[in-house]
């Protein structure tokens, strides 16, 4: 899967640790509880053939008498052991740690498929805040079958409760905005398309794709550490892993009293398996970038894509240069111009064949952002004119 799709997470759902309840129960310190462990020693290789760890956190045994409706909170004290028990199991597996839990029961019993009361599931959030790196919610089926989505049932209103209480909007704002600047920045406007999303806590991930590109020009998913950030001055220091947890980039953005911008440059690389797949250089000069150059490369180590970028003192876009490779030979080379604006204004871009001779120069000149002259002259592998013209358009 990775081959047709690095960017991909693959994982075993209550695989690895294998899920435990009463063994876990018993502690530490017990047989059973050991000969867990044990079990789940022997799984340790099957580790390296995944990138996340999706544990099961399901609830068994309800927090009240079924026959007369009782309560017995004891059972959410039995349910955190448990729960702490499987996720530093997990632990030991060297991944990241997503488990599933259900705001209902489990089906096995007579409580099955009822709703978690609301402060039960609030700790089973709290509980995975704080011994996990993110949580998937299991909100489907019951014993009729597919369920369909009720925005206001009380266990997603509790969970909307908890996100808010974990992460502060205006705080996510300024995260998305400060990365999304810094990354849109090496490709230039329009060039990639860029996601931040928030993941738990201080974590968030981001997603950069080059439009158009093929699957391997598309940077992996980066989960990044915003270990500072303050509405008005603030340094905020981004560390990126990739999913086998190798550090992809570390850097420092830096704004002064007023919110300027204040970095004078950047350097990002990006690495799988040891294999540098990309990297990025942005200058900058009182808080605008002047110039960028972003590097792609094979899984063989060839230079595959390579676009510098030269900005003007207003922060918008003067000119540009894309080259593409194949097998490290050069391929495509366009040179891109734009006025005042930033707006395109015209594009030289020459294809060569795989002999290095010229195959083909286009010119094309923008009016109003729209193609309006096209002129093309093509050549053989000898070097010949076998084709040439042009259109108004």
């Amino acid at each position: 899967m990775h081959e047709e799709n690095p960017n991909l997470l693959v994982g075993y759902y209550s695989v690895l640790p294998v899920r435990n309840y009463w063994d876990a129960l018993k502690g530490p310190g017990s047989s059973e509880y050991q000969n867990w462990q044990s079990l789940n020693q022997r799984a340790m290789d099957l580790a390296s053939h995944v990138d996340v760890l999706f544990p099961s956190l399901y609830t068994f045994y309800a927090d009240y008498d079924y026959r007369d409706g009782s309560p017995r909170l004891s059972e959410r004290g039995r349910w955190v052991q448990y729960a702490v028990a499987n996720l530093s199991e997990a632990r030991r597996f060297g991944k990241p740690i997503l488990p599933f839990i259900w705001p209902r029961y489990h089906p096995s019993e007579p409580w099955a498929y009822q709703e978690i009361g609301d402060e039960f599931w609030r700790l089973q959030l709290e509980t995975v805040k704080e011994h996990a790196d993110g949580v998937v919610i299991w909100a489907g089926g019951d014993a009729t079958g597919v369920r369909l989505w009720q925005n206001d049932v009380s266990w997603w209103q509790e969970t909307k409760s908890f996100i808010s209480s974990v992460i502060d909007p205006s705080r996510a704002l300024d995260v998305r905005r400060a990365v999304m600047d810094h990354y849109g920045a090496a490709f230039g406007p329009g060039m990639a398309m860029i996601s931040v999303e928030s993941v738990a806590g201080s974590q968030w991930q981001v997603v950069v794709r080059v439009k158009g590109g093929a699957p391997e020009y598309a940077v992996s998913h980066d989960i990044l550490t915003v270990e500072t950030i303050d509405r008005h001055q603030r340094v905020t220091e981004i560390q990126g892993q990739n999913a086998n947890g190798v550090t992809l980039r570390k850097r420092t953005i830096g704004y002064d009293s007023s919110g300027q911008d204040t970095t004078t440059d950047a350097v990002e690389t990006n690495s799988i398996g040891g294999v540098l797949v990309s990297s990025v250089s942005v200058d900058y000069q009182s808080g605008i970038e002047t110039a960028a150059r972003h590097r792609i490369y094979s899984p063989n180590g060839d230079l595959r894509l390579d676009i510098d970028l030269v900005y003007g003192a207003d922060g918008k876009l003067r000119s540009g240069v894309s080259k593409r490779f194949a097998g490290g030979t050069l391929q495509q080379n366009t040179l891109m111009y734009y006025d005042q604006q930033g707006t395109l204004q015209r594009m030289r871009t020459t294809h060569y064949h795989d002999n290095g001779r010229i195959k083909r120069i286009e010119f094309h000149l923008y009016v109003a952002k729209r193609l309006a002259y096209h002129r093309w002259i093509e050549w053989d592998e000898l070097g010949k004119i076998v084709d040439h013209g042009r259109a108004f358009l």
